[in-house]
């Protein structure tokens, strides 16, 4: 169905050969996504959000001259990062641990589920 908008999208051959390209790498990649099991969210809020968080980020060091301690001054940009932080050291130790009650069902020869 994209691959069908794609082409009603523009009469001009050139710009049309560039959505159906378009159009096929994010079908492979989402193939690939669902193959390895990868959540499609994060590259999704990336794709929309990349490019302003990266002009701010930018912005703020400019405006800092190039001094990472800027984002530490404020209370609400510590706890944030904190929040971050915790988000990230969670799902690696919530995937290990995982990983670990898998290995030892096996090992007990218990059924995986």
């Amino acid at each position: 169905m994209s691959t069908i908008s794609t082409a009603a999208i523009s009469s001009k051959p050139r710009q049309r050969r560039r959505w159906w390209i378009g159009a096929l790498m994010f079908g492979v990649l989402g193939y690939v996504f669902r193959k390895c099991d990868i959540p499609k969210a994060p590259l999704i809020f990336g794709l929309i959000l990349g490019e302003k968080v990266e002009q701010s980020f930018r912005q703020a060091m400019t405006i800092s001259g190039g001094d990472p301690i800027v984002f530490l001054k404020s209370p609400l940009a510590v706890g944030l990062l904190a929040l971050a932080a915790t988000t990230v050291l969670f799902s690696f130790w919530a995937k290990r641990k995982s990983a670990a009650t898998l290995a030892q069902a096996a090992a007990s020869g218990a059924p995986q589920p």
